[in-house]
């Protein structure tokens, strides 16, 4: 480590794991528990991608929870507030796609 030089790789990867088709990103909080692994995309991800949802599909999707942080502030008082509005979205594993490839590298290290 002195010489600059890292003597080991990342062995894993995120095959085990729910991720955004585009951006790859692993899904966190509540959604990693809830979500099998795969990678999902939304509506129009998959429609701007080119691809379109299988018609017997369409019912089957899967729903990604967020939280939208505000900030508040009282005009009485000048009390500044922050809370969470939770939100959701619809997404489909690329399976349930047609015409749309897999982003996901299989890497492999020489250990």
């Amino acid at each position: 480590l002195e010489k600059g030089v890292v003597p080991w790789r990342k062995p894993w990867n995120n095959n085990g794991i729910a991720v955004n088709w585009k951006t790859q990103k692993a899904y966190r909080g509540i959604n990693a528990f809830i979500m099998e692994p795969g990678e999902y995309a939304t509506m129009k991800q998959i429609l701007k991608a080119g691809g379109r949802i299988k018609r017997e599909e369409i019912k089957n999707f899967h729903i990604v929870v967020y939280w939208l942080w505000i900030d508040n502030e009282e005009e009485e008082t000048d009390e500044k507030k922050k809370f969470a509005v939770p939100l959701y979205y619809k997404v489909w594993e690329i399976n349930q796609c047609t015409g749309i490839e897999s982003k996901r590298k299989d890497e492999t290290y020489q250990h």
